[in-house]
């Protein structure tokens, strides 16, 4: 029988053969394909053809970044045909895993022949077309990625995701995974300004988010709640800010927590949130925001609580102000203010200047805060405040109009002059700590103190009983806890009504280092308060007046013309 003609022969498909391989000549020859097909039994099993894939993969550089920062995704296609043509029509789109974007700057490209990459910024899909890819060869894709949110984020091309001109694809995924751990954590701290308030009055607290830690990155969602003390709630103006970008603070009159939401400060900044609080009860209040208070987007909180503390004091004794024929008549430049400086005027700590109720000269509340022919205040805004704000203060950076303090200094110098000129009617002399005085013109030659005790000044029942002191040189009070170095009003007196004239012999200064004084202080020279209740007006003919006490100082101005 002769051999079948090679065409006509039945092949079986065994092994793979590589794509546009040749069948080997000794196949076809045991198969018949020389003239006897004895070998095949008239069939042979020949291996078909078998097409390599493509091989993908994929890497994050680098592969953890901080919140907001920048990695390079770049995706490698390998063909793994040697033997073949190039691809064509080479086509692949990678889905970025929820929280992960391009870059605001893709910066997207191939070296992918004639491909073409599509990444916009923001978005979460990068995409290649119309590329080829020769024999054996490979390409890139990369583009530049981001993410806020901190966590571990999987990015995988499934398998079959390429296509080609030729049906070529990758058969097997390409995963990598991009970490992003959380931002450095920022320091809150946070202030009550002033920090000793009367009952009923009100003070600002101010919170400061420092985002300032090495490596820090821009925080977004910035979230903050803060739960006030017992007896301390939200002023009925609650004036609630904060320079933490667009974010909102909820503070409800009455309420007794306020709250940050939404908040963004980029890095290497500190932004505020701020609110006014009161109170009705007297007492000292600790306000704490615990560790791990702040969340954001990035993952960054506080590490560490922030405290501070409030205290409200009981009312002033002695505010009540009546006057009659015997009281300085200080004028209506002079009176409104409460602190007066020939050349400047010094605040350490957290000062409010206030006025008593019913204290208003003019129509202008009796706060003012000034210093003439000097121009320099400091330690206001901050630490220190005035209850009329900023424009109470009259000197450079604040109010501008300096023709305000300038008449208060010449109503000074007639105040003083009449308060130095009254009539005599008792010597003092040394410390006078440990005695109760009535009503009259008390005269020293040299220097007065209060030290070994409290000095009483009792108002027999009088409301405008008045009390002038006139010291020829200088006044110290020296605090010895409550016991000495204070001023102690009953039976009607009044601080509207007292008059402490300072250097009536030449020179003079007064120096407060007791807790609580009362009185109007005209002073040749200079004063100082350490006290941290002052009830009168401190009024400095030619040189400054200093508040160097460190918790600030609470000073009233007791009204009275």
């Amino acid at each position: 029988m002769r051999a079948l003609p090679l065409f006509l022969k039945t092949w079986r498909l065994g092994a793979l053969l590589p794509f546009g391989a040749l069948l080997p000549l000794a196949v076809l020859a045991a198969c018949g394909g020389g003239g006897s097909s004895s070998g095949c039994g008239g069939n042979c099993t020949v291996p078909p053809f078998h097409t390599p894939p493509v091989n993908i993969s994929k890497v994050f550089t680098p592969s953890s970044i901080l919140p907001g920062a920048t990695s390079t995704l770049s995706i490698t296609l390998a063909n793994t045909n040697t033997a073949s043509s190039a691809l064509t029509g080479v086509a692949l789109s990678d889905s970025l895993p929820a929280g992960i974007t391009t870059a605001g700057t893709p910066n997207a490209t191939t070296t992918c022949t004639a491909g073409t990459v599509t990444a916009a910024a923001g978005s979460g899909t990068v995409s290649l077309s119309g590329a080829s890819l020769a024999a054996g060869a490979s390409c890139t894709i990369s583009v530049n990625v981001t993410g806020a949110t901190a966590g571990s984020y999987t990015n995988t091309i499934p398998a079959s995701a390429l296509t080609s001109t030729q049906g070529i694809s990758n058969t097997a995924p390409a995963t990598a995974t991009l970490t992003i751990p959380n931002a450095p954590n920022v320091a809150l701290s946070k202030s009550f300004l002033p920090n000793t308030i009367p009952q009923n009055g009100t003070s600002t607290l101010t919170i400061s988010v420092a985002n300032t830690a090495a490596g820090a990155v821009a925080l977004s969602g910035l979230s903050l709640t803060d739960t006030l003390p017992a007896s301390v709630v939200i002023a009925s103006t609650p004036s609630a800010a904060t320079t933490c970008g667009a974010g909102a603070v909820s503070a409800v009159a009455g309420g007794t927590s306020f709250r940050l939401s939404a908040g963004s400060v980029v890095s290497g900044a500190t932004c505020t949130i701020s609110v006014n609080v009161t109170g009705a009860t007297a007492g000292a209040y600790t306000n704490t925001i615990p560790a791990s208070a702040l969340t954001s987007t990035q993952g960054a909180t506080n590490t560490a609580p922030a405290t501070a503390l409030l205290t409200i004091t009981p009312p002033i004794v002695g505010l009540s102000c009546s006057q009659g024929a015997g009281s300085i008549v200080l004028g209506p430049a002079l009176a409104p203010f409460a602190l007066l400086a020939g050349s400047t005027i010094t605040n350490v700590g957290n000062t409010l200047v206030t006025f008593a109720p019913g204290a208003v000269t003019g129509g202008v509340n009796d706060d003012l805060i000034g210093v003439s022919p000097g121009s320099a205040v400091t330690g206001f805004y901050p630490p220190g405040a005035d209850t009329d704000g900023p424009n109470a203060i009259y000197a450079a950076g604040y109010n501008p109009n300096a023709a305000v303090p300038a008449a208060a200094q010449v109503a000074l110098i007639a105040a003083y002059n009449t308060a130095a000129g009254r009539p005599s009617t008792a010597t003092v002399a040394g410390d006078l700590g440990g005695q109760t005085l009535g009503p009259g013109v008390y005269t020293s030659a040299s220097t007065l103190a209060i030290a070994g005790g409290n000095l009483t000044l009792d108002g027999g029942g009088n409301a405008q009983s008045v009390f002038i002191f006139q010291v020829g040189s200088s006044l110290t009070t020296v605090l010895n806890g409550s016991a000495g170095g204070n001023v102690i009003l009953t039976n009607g007196a009044s601080a509207c009504n007292i008059y402490w004239v300072i250097g009536t012999a030449g020179t003079g200064s007064a120096t407060l280092g007791g807790a609580t004084f009362f009185g109007d202080i005209f002073a040749r020279d200079s004063i100082t308060i350490n006290a941290p209740t002052f009830t009168g007006r401190a009024l400095a003919r030619t040189a400054a007046v200093t508040i160097p006490v460190a918790g600030g100082s609470l000073i009233t101005n007791p009204g009275g013309q």
